[in-house]
């Protein structure tokens, strides 16, 4: 195992990022932060091609840091697979602006009706 450096991640910074955005088409891309290399303290951020997923311990901010900004900034459709509420009540305004919010809630945990 190895961690890249230089050219690895030059499509992992902003300006590599934005350019997988354009070359997609997507307007109004917002980046997604992924985190900041050891060596050279560099920002890498993930395009809209990329798909994160995210392991991490309890209460380390997975939700505040990670989820709900990138959610509130989608500039499309989102699906987040959160078995507890705080992100459904964080975004749901949010997102409503931008259309439809939908919540599937088949184990009664965010005590959402389906209105879908």
């Amino acid at each position: 195992m190895h961690m890249g450096t230089g050219k690895q991640l030059r499509s992992l910074s902003a300006a590599g990022a934005r350019q997988t955005a354009q070359r997609l088409g997507v307007r109004n891309w917002v980046r997604v932060l992924i985190g900041i290399t050891v060596a050279g303290r560099q920002k890498i951020y993930a395009s809209p091609e990329d798909m994160i997923t995210l392991i991490a311990g309890p209460r380390v901010g997975k939700s505040t840091v990670y989820v709900i900004p990138a959610i509130a900034d989608a500039p499309g459709a989102v699906l987040t697979t959160r078995n507890i509420r705080d992100v459904l009540d964080a975004t749901r305004q949010l997102r409503a602006t931008k259309g439809r919010v939908w919540a599937f809630d088949p184990q009664s945990i965010a005590l959402e009706q389906p209105t879908w």
